[in-house]
């Protein structure tokens, strides 16, 4: 059976409200009904991790990064499996330290695998607490915007009328144009091809991305992609920022490397010539990243995925016309920049 190559890193472990989350997470493996895995962990300027993992029992690889001038480089997560891969032994799987897997998540994993498949479980249900979860008080679209004095599209009747049809603890809440992917798996082969290594060897990126940046760089690795959203779900807990704050927006440091993060995947955009309506600055490139991952599930929870997509898209293509004054040109045209409407694309995790 394949082993599970969990790419992973983590913030220190000192008794804060993360290292709360972060032991969560890593009970969450141990609870995993399939046990052929091991966490490759990227370790930057932490100091407690091996004692921790220690406490745990889980098997692991450890890796020091040497990087100075970041807290942490995502590409260096998935490199570093490279070295364990051997042929049609593995599956690479990236994921958060903040993401809390159900138990049947690898189970359902290696049930749905197929040579040179690649998939996620999607939409991630995200919270603002431990305490949240354990209730599952899931945190709202409205969360995206929550520093956003204008520019808001759910502070609008039609998106109020919308979820009220919604079940608020459902995952069909999510708006299909905003929540990105943060748990990725991939046949460990097609790591094995030089090409594919490349990608993350020459388009380094360090510290705060783009939260498409994994969906673009990670899971267009494979042609054959699944969404297990019906089988098994990925919990997120929204973890804190530096200072106490959830957003990282104000801080120069990481609104630096947002912007070279952001140069770095536009030139591997090009380069790879990925099409245009997976990039950025189409407004519906999240959703059609979304739909290029097949549902696994009966014909029932196909058509309800297919019409929760249609319902998100028709809700940005009315955003794009109508809220945002676009006109007949919103599948050419960008986002507007209102409120500075970019932070909201940009995931910190260190």
């Amino acid at each position: 059976m394949k082993e599970v190559l969990v790419c992973i890193t983590f913030r220190e472990f000192d008794g804060g409200i993360n290292d709360k989350i972060q032991r969560r997470v890593l009970e969450s493996f141990k609870e995993q009904t399939y046990q052929n895995f091991k966490l490759i962990v990227t370790n930057f300027k932490e100091k407690n991790v091996k004692k921790v993992l220690d406490e745990y029992n889980l098997s692991y690889e450890f890796h020091q990064s040497d990087l100075k001038d970041h807290n942490y480089s995502w590409t260096e997560l998935i490199k570093s499996s490279f070295t364990h891969l051997e042929k049609g032994k593995h599956i690479v799987y990236w994921t958060q330290a903040d993401c809390i897997t159900e138990p049947n998540f690898f189970a359902e994993i290696i049930n749905n695998f197929k040579p040179g498949c690649g998939g996620t479980s999607w939409p991630v249900l995200y919270y603002d607490s431990l305490e949240d979860f354990a209730i599952r008080k899931i945190v709202p679209n409205t969360a995206v915007y929550e520093n956003c004095l204008e520019g808001n599209p759910y502070n609008t009747l039609v998106y109020r009328f919308l979820s009220e049809f919604i079940p608020k603890s459902s995952f069909l809440q999510y708006d299909a144009g905003e929540w990105v992917l943060d748990s990725i798996f991939i046949d460990g082969d097609l790591f094995l091809d030089y090409e594919n290594q490349k990608i993350f060897r020459d388009y380094k990126i360090c510290g705060a991305l783009q939260g498409i940046t994994q969906s673009l760089m990670l899971a267009f690795v494979s042609n054959k992609l699944i969404n297990l959203i019906f089988k098994s779900k990925v919990h997120e807990i929204r973890n804190f920022r530096e200072g106490g704050e959830k957003w990282w927006g104000e801080i120069p440091k990481l609104t630096n490397e947002a912007v070279a993060n952001k140069e770095i995947l536009n030139r591997f955009l090009e380069d790879k010539k990925i099409p245009m309506k997976f990039r950025p600055s189409s407004p519906l490139a999240k959703i059609n990243i979304h739909k290029q991952f097949k549902i696994k599930g009966n014909v029932y929870q196909r058509i309800i995925f297919k019409l929760y997509i249609g319902v998100w898209t028709m809700f940005h293509i009315w955003v794009h016309i109508f809220f945002y004054g676009a006109g007949t040109n919103f599948l050419r045209k960008p986002w507007p920049k209102k409120c500075d409407i970019v932070k909201k694309y940009v995931k910190y995790n260190k």
